[in-house]
């Protein structure tokens, strides 16, 4: 399926997986989904489709051997302050995609944004994954979040808003809300800026009504250099079997709480 350009559903998975195992072996239908999320990503709920074709081979615990997905290998600028807003947004979504995440990337990119060669709207959710119940100026504010990561099961992993040029309040107005849905998102909102702002974020922070009573900001956001994302992405295009622990940690020791 997945060479005539067709994703498989989980029953389809399964019906041909079994045939090829090797020594006998039966695989729990969980076994067989742990692995499934490694190598292979669906973004629309239903249909699974590999996270890329080429990659470094692995044997998988089923006894039979798969390819594990690759990241692909754009070049980034080296001046920090010139990486572009879409080029971190593609970096980060195909990080979480590798990792058999979700990812919904924020409306208006969506329906504009394009690079390496792939529209924004291909890699990402159509619709975010949320099942409780929202308001309709809630969901305007969440879904244009630049980029959220879910598991498969709705949760929010990781969010990111990468203001190199746009505003900074405008983003953290998004996560205030986003936080009401997830509050254990504390710490794992990122706000991803050039080097050459981080002077006015700080100022922009120390002024703001986020920090201290009532909303403490300050305890729930974090931020990276846009450096640093391009750097953790092409240390992890250089890694097989990356795993979503591993990403985590690699990730979090890029993250700066304000010094405010």
């Amino acid at each position: 399926m997945e060479r005539e350009g067709r994703g498989a559903t989980f029953d389809q998975i399964i019906f041909n997986v079994m045939p090829n195992l090797i020594n006998g072996q039966t695989p729990a239908t969980q076994t067989i989904l742990n692995v499934l999320e490694q190598i292979a990503f669906h973004s629309d709920g239903k249909y699974w489709r590999l996270g890329q074709p080429e990659g470094t081979q692995f044997e998988l615990k089923l006894g039979i051997y798969a390819s594990s997905p690759s990241l692909p290998s754009p070049s980034f600028p080296k001046d920090a302050n010139k990486i572009e807003h879409d080029v971190l947004i593609y970096a980060l979504a195909k990080i979480a995609l590798t990792i058999g995440l979700q990812v919904h990337i924020g409306k208006k990119e969506q329906g504009s944004s394009r690079w390496n060669g792939e529209a924004f709207s291909d890699i990402s959710l159509p619709n975010l994954p949320i099942s409780r119940q929202m308001k309709q100026w809630e969901k305007d504010k969440i879904q244009q979040i630049d980029i959220i990561w879910f598991n498969t099961q709705g949760d929010a992993i990781f969010a990111f808003e990468v203001e190199t040029t746009t505003s900074i309040t405008t983003g953290i107005d998004r996560f205030m809300e986003l936080l009401e849905f997830f509050p254990n998102l504390a710490k794992r909102i990122v706000l991803v800026i050039p080097p050459k702002r981080i002077n006015k974020m700080n100022k922009l922070l120390k002024e703001s009504h986020y920090i201290g009573h009532p909303l403490y900001m300050e305890n729930k956001l974090v931020y990276s250099f846009s450096n640093h994302v391009t750097e953790t992405y092409f240390k992890f295009s250089t890694q097989a079997n990356l795993s979503l622990e591993k990403v985590i940690h690699t990730l979090q020791t890029t993250l700066i709480s304000p010094n405010l």
